[in-house]
């Protein structure tokens, strides 16, 4: 109100009578000063409001489209509940909405239309088969608690069956338990598809025997992947089942030989994780897998290095569309 006792104090009219003048302030300049006073405190109030509320819109696009970002972003995996500790660089952004600002457009009062969830452009899903181990897995677990990383564990039912207490550490933890099959006998689960699907149910009822109702995972991996025309018609049987399953586009080379050394396998991540933005990383946690032990931290670093966060297969939500890239 300073400024409206300004005018008030230096805005003036003189009023003459027919013996002297009077100079008084008239209800016009009262009127004008409160009015220009409460346009000089709304505008203030105005750039205060519009930068903590953050922005609606996304550079470039017009904020009535914000229903259809949401809908993108849920589409995209945007905004789902993930923790911090799974994507290793999630961070929350409010953006100044200049638009607001300088074309007087409305601020949205739900401060969840004004916070955006930024997400690493660049993730990395590490994932190991073929456990759990009796010495392997809990290195693998130890190097993964280290560096604050979960990771997605493929695992077998007999393996299962052998190390109940070390399944029951992988789920304490906080990893992604999924099936991989009970016997990982490729002679029988592809002579036809019923015994395939009669192998992951056997390994569904092992793991939930285990660690219970905390065993929700529909995801599946073929043993030696789902590529190619000759296993058309399992892929078909496996979604008929209500599973998805998951390949890979990145590799250690871990299985293409019995000792393979760290230095290949981290060698091996370096190319095949070149110009991708999204990782899932094929490795092993099975026995006698000593160089993927010692391989891993290196790998860990280097993908960090490259801007990647990581996360489990958890919530993935993007399987068939996964296939087309």
């Amino acid at each position: 109100m300073v400024v409206g006792e300004n005018l008030v104090r230096h805005i003036y009219v003189e009023s003459y009578s027919k013996r002297k003048s009077v100079k008084i302030p008239v209800v016009l300049s009262l009127l004008l000063a409160f009015i220009l006073s409460n346009i000089y405190m709304k505008d203030i109030k105005s750039l205060y409001i519009s930068i903590t509320a953050g922005a609606e819109e996304k550079d470039g696009q017009n904020p009535d489209d914000s229903g259809k970002l949401a809908k993108e972003d849920k589409k995209q995996g945007k905004t789902q509940e993930t923790h911090p500790s799974e994507t290793g660089i999630m961070s929350f952004a409010v953006i100044p909405n200049t638009r607001t600002l300088f074309k007087g457009k409305p601020v949205s009062r739900n401060p969840s239309q004004n916070i955006h969830v930024v997400k690493p452009e660049k993730v990395a899903y590490l994932t190991f088969d073929d456990g759990p181990s009796k010495k392997i897995t809990p290195q693998i677990l130890d190097i993964l608690q280290e560096f604050d990383i979960k990771a997605t564990f493929f695992v077998l039912g007999d393996q299962c069956e052998c190390y109940p207490e070390i399944l029951r550490e992988i789920n304490i933890r906080g990893h992604f338990i999924c099936n991989h099959t009970y016997t990982h006998d490729y002679k029988w689960l592809y002579s036809n598809p019923q015994n395939l699907i009669q192998d992951l149910r056997r390994c569904d009822k092992v793991i939930q025997s285990i660690i219970g109702d905390e065993y929700t995972s529909k995801i599946i991996r073929f043993p030696g992947g789902s590529y190619g025309n000759k296993l058309k018609s399992f892929r078909e049987a496996v979604i008929r089942e209500g599973y998805d399953y998951m390949d890979w586009n990145v590799l250690n080379g871990d299985a293409e030989a019995r000792k393979v050394p760290a230095e290949k396998q981290i060698s091996r991540i370096i190319k095949t994780s070149k110009d991708k933005k999204e990782l899932v990383i094929l490795m092993h946690d099975s026995s006698g897998k000593e160089e993927t032990v010692k391989a891993l931290p290196e790998i860990i670093k280097h993908l960090k290095s490259q801007g990647y966060g990581f996360k489990t297969l958890e919530g993935y939500d993007r399987f068939e569309s996964w296939y087309k890239q």
